[in-house]
């Protein structure tokens, strides 16, 4: 049987269109010098933020690492885990959720794995009666139907991973709600977090609950002045939520554990108890410590099906930038046969992000059948050639 493939259509505009605004925009190499000149954790922080936003994700984590934020397995720990037995984490978290009306997942930044593996349970949690989905990374009270999103309703929506997540949520029927704060200390954070929750849940009790929270709000023993949303929760309102927990991740820990040679999809681990196991010290344990094999920047399960020749690629490094024709077309009232070019105040977000930093790397996505136009970002910020893609399988 001959194969098919998909069709792909390349149309290079000849128009080449100033870039009006290029909000928050950072390459690798410049991330590097910025570094150079302020190697403060403060800098590394942000850094991290700017390789999320280019989907960047093992750079993100190198920032983290230089943040004081690290994540690897000591011999001892990785000793200790490979006496336990260890599972899928899907389908046996599933029995637990269908017993709770709460469950509430931190979400690391620089790594997805989290989100996207979160994303793929909706579907299972709405069919178990979850209707609400609680985000810290929120800038409005409130997001509930289908619509295109913007960094304007949250900054984090820029990150490709935790954008997939909600807009799948939004398409179930899912509200999405903030659990945002813009209070620094920890004690006004937490208040501000449990108090957000409180006030939206009195007038939502027709449905489950899924939160994502920082680490510190995971927390269910702080101790001393200081409290999180999971203790105020499960502590003082005695509500019975499951907690699952993200903190280690092969790709910190690869070249050196043997407990990771055993993770190839996301797992958790039972203990000789038959415990699940929850984490190494008591005050950050969680119901599920979750596991996730190596993040390179793609899901496994993604498979390629598009492929941009590196000679149309002008100058190194570039910052492809993906949109989605149905959104500009949805938003903006584009017509491509007259416009040649995305005016780049659009609030509409890219669908995928790629730095290119040399002719030898190759550019490759997953698109879906449909029309995307590609903008092409150079260090000048001033030259941005658009291409048109048509994928028709």
């Amino acid at each position: 049987m001959q194969k098919s493939f998909p069709i792909f259509l390349f149309l290079l505009l000849a128009v080449q269109t100033k870039a009006q605004v290029w909000k928050d925009v950072v390459f690798s190499t410049e991330m590097e010098q910025k570094y150079e000149e302020d190697s403060s954790a403060s800098e590394a922080f942000s850094l991290m933020y700017y390789a999320i936003y280019n989907s960047d994700y093992p750079t993100a984590e190198k920032w983290a690492k230089n943040a004081g934020d690290s994540h690897g397995l000591s011999t001892q720990q990785d000793s200790l885990l490979q006496t336990m037995n260890v599972f899928s984490a899907k389908d046996s978290l599933l029995k637990y959720t269908r017993s709770h009306e709460f469950v509430i997942a931190n979400d690391p930044l620089q790594n997805p794995s989290q989100r996207i593996f979160l994303t793929k349970l909706l579907p299972e949690l709405w069919a178990q009666g979850y209707r609400y989905l609680g985000l810290k990374n929120l800038a409005v009270d409130t997001l509930k139907g289908k619509q295109v999103l913007t960094d304007s309703m949250g900054v984090f929506l820029r990150d490709y991973y935790f954008r997939k997540l909600v807009t799948t949520a939004l398409n179930l029927g899912f509200t999405c709600f903030s659990l945002s704060s813009n209070a620094t200390d920890y004690a006004s954070i937490s208040k501000d977090c449990y108090d957000k929750f409180c006030a939206f849940q009195q007038l939502h009790t027709d449905g489950k609950y899924l939160l994502l929270v920082d680490d510190y709000q995971l927390l269910q023993q702080t101790g001393g002045q200081f409290t999180s949303l999971t203790e105020e929760l499960c502590r003082v309102d005695a509500v019975q939520a499951l907690t699952l927990k993200s903190e280690f991740w092969k790709s910190d820990s690869a070249d050196t554990s043997l407990f990771f040679q055993k993770i190839n999809a996301p797992s958790y681990l039972v203990q000789q108890d038959s415990i699940p196991f929850g984490g190494f010290q008591e005050t950050t344990r969680a119901d599920f410590q979750l596991f996730y094999p190596y993040f390179a920047g793609v899901p496994e399960d993604e498979n390629f099906n598009f492929t941009l020749p590196s000679s149309r690629i002008f100058e190194f490094p570039c910052l492809i930038y993906v949109y989605n024709n149905a959104d500009l077309d949805s938003t903006l009232r584009f017509n491509y046969n007259k416009v040649q070019h995305v005016d780049m105040n659009t609030p509409i977000l890219p669908m995928k992000v790629m730095e290119i930093t040399n002719k030898h790397e190759p550019i490759r996505f997953h698109l879906s059948k449909g029309q995307y136009t590609l903008l092409f970002l150079y260090v000048e910020r001033d030259l941005t050639p658009t291409l048109n893609v048509i994928i028709t399988k």
